[in-house]
């Protein structure tokens, strides 16, 4: 269909606003843990440290360094730096690394920190070889007690896959997970007549993950318990795991902490699934 000249078209608007960039350069240096989380049983961890020069983000950079007095040494190619817990002022790391290289692993030892569910905040201090240049940036890692139930999800931060450690490995170390699976109607592969055959069905055809659709017209906007227990320890068999459906209960914080209370600890709970977000557990 030809659109008439005088149908002009109309500028959404929300576009995007990228910064100005300078003239000078400058050293952006960030830093966050390799993996969203470590378990305590975990041998070591490790850092992604980005030393990038950029136009935009960072501190100001010259690339020269001096011997003392102020006599010019030769170029600042490398940058030098310590990493430490904030709250115990432990050293966990030093190290160096090229100047403007990214995605550097940098690992260290978690014999200075103590499994926790709550979060160590963590920062990088980064000198040019002579110590007049200095940088610095924060983060946050997260230290967790092992586990002998449940299953644990992680976050590779560097490439963006996922890691599990659950019953299929015994809690012993990690195994990669590509989510292979889609959307599933309740009604078709948990039917209230309890019958594997459907859900037997969609994992022999390779299918390594389930998003099980509640039923949105049912009172309580949710699933039947009881029915979902037998089939959720079907799941724990075929090691299927699932995207936990929240949809229709993601705006009442009561009913989400029920929901979460009575699932949490399946060793197939790859996620949780909202209306507005994924959660890794």
């Amino acid at each position: 269909m030809l659109i008439p000249a005088s149908n002009n078209s109309l500028d959404p608007g929300g576009q995007f606003q990228f910064p100005t960039a300078l003239n000078v350069s400058l050293l952006y240096l960030k830093f966050q843990p390799r993996y969203s989380i470590f378990l305590e049983s975990d041998i070591a961890g490790s850092f992604i440290v980005d030393a990038a020069i950029s136009h935009t983000f960072g501190q100001a950079y010259k690339n020269i360094t001096y011997n003392p007095p102020k006599t010019p040494a030769g170029p600042f190619s490398t940058l030098e730096f310590e990493i430490f817990s904030e709250e115990s002022g432990a050293l966990l790391v030093s190290n160096s690394i090229p100047v403007n290289s990214t995605g550097n692993i940098i690992e260290f030892s978690f014999s200075s920190l103590k499994p926790r569910l709550q979060p160590w905040p963590i920062s990088i201090y980064a000198t040019s070889p002579d110590g007049l240049q200095t940088y610095s940036a924060s983060t946050e890692i997260y230290f967790l007690p092992s586990r002998t139930y449940g299953s644990a999800v992680k976050i590779d931060n560097l490439f963006g896959g996922l890691y599990v450690q659950n019953a299929a490995n015994e809690w012993n170390g990690w195994y990669g997970i590509f989510p292979n699976g889609g959307y599933a109607d309740g009604g078709y592969v948990t039917p209230t007549n309890i019958s594997f055959a459907n859900l037997d069905t969609y994992a022999s055809q390779g299918f390594n993950t389930i998003s099980i659709v509640p039923d949105g017209g049912l009172p309580d906007q949710s699933y039947p318990v009881e029915e979902l227990k037998q089939y959720w320890d079907r799941m724990d068999e075929l090691n299927l795991f699932n995207i936990y459906e929240m949809r229709f209960a993601f705006q009442n914080s009561t009913r989400i902490n029920e929901q979460v209370e009575l699932w949490r600890n399946r060793t197939t709970l790859l996620m949780w699934y909202t209306g507005k977000l994924l959660i890794n557990c």
